[in-house]
């Protein structure tokens, strides 16, 4: 059975000469999705148009399925462009999986000529630079805290999380801990998943504290929370230039009361246990 590389290297073969040309400057960049097969895309500009992750079974490609970049929605003419791309694909992909294997040959990994060039090296320094940033936000240390993100973060870093702070760049990071210290005061971020590609690190997060300061004009309850996030970091030059995240909010707010629905809500059982 040809693995699940294998068939990526396969439809990357083919996107590369029948989409380059399209989309000028397209470059594709494999990679793990949800544990199988997958493909990010990038213009010119390198900036991220979709991410597609196949499906794989008996040799034959279930599924192709692309996921538009949320920071980037699709025009209606790239939309033309991927979804009959997809199940065009898809049929051809089948057709070299069937015939390469019965030529026996090995899968051949991918390398698209246009690709852009990151270091291993750099995307390790990048990880280790949101290992180091997240070990400084658990000393619970404003001035620590204040002093790593100088270091780690351009001063006129873009920050795309929505937040009600008037300050910009780096000093929006520095505000936003100094506001959850004072709610959680042994507030804890533990890194479930770090993951690096080109100048981007992704990190799907778990924080844990206790609600020991107002929080939304909700007075102090004692209750230990428990809640996801996830957030992409883009670097340049070493430092943190731009950031996305999304927060669960709603998890923070069930569990320390601010509005009913906790009953329902998995991660207070998981607070209740750690507590």
């Amino acid at each position: 059975m040809l693995s699940e590389l294998g068939a990526l290297s396969v439809v990357a073969d083919a996107l590369d000469r029948d989409m380059g040309d399209r989309v000028p400057g397209l470059s594709l960049h494999p990679i793990e999705v949800n544990g199988g097969a997958g493909a990010l895309f990038r213009d010119a500009q390198q900036r991220l148009i979709a991410v597609w992750a196949l499906e794989i079974a008996c040799g034959q490609s279930k599924t192709i399925r692309s996921i538009v970049n949320p920071d980037k929605p699709p025009t209606s003419a790239q939309q033309a462009i991927w979804a009959p791309c997809c199940e065009r694909e898809r049929r051809r992909l089948n057709y070299r999986l069937t015939k390469q294997q019965k030529s026996g040959g090995p899968p051949q990994m991918f390398t698209s000529t246009r690709r852009s060039q990151v270091s291993t090296t750099q995307e390790t320094s990048n990880k280790a630079a949101i290992r180091r940033f997240h070990g400084a936000t658990n000393t619970g240390d404003l001035e620590l805290i204040s002093n790593t993100i100088d270091e780690l973060v351009e001063p006129d870093a873009l920050i795309r999380t929505p937040l009600p702070i008037d300050a910009t760049g780096a000093q929006v990071l520095k505000e936003v801990f100094a506001r959850l210290l004072r709610v959680f005061p042994d507030l804890q971020v533990v890194i479930e998943d770090l993951i690096a590609e080109g100048d981007r690190v992704v990190s799907r997060n778990t924080v844990t504290g206790t609600q020991l300061g107002d929080y939304m004009g909700h007075p102090p309850t004692g209750n230990s929370v428990t809640y996801n996030e996830i957030f992409i970091f883009r670097f340049a030059g070493g430092r943190i230039a731009e950031t996305w995240g999304v927060v669960d909010v709603l998890s923070q707010m069930r569990q320390v009361g601010v509005i009913p629905g906790t009953a329902d809500d998995p991660h207070v059982d998981a607070a209740r246990k750690a507590a």
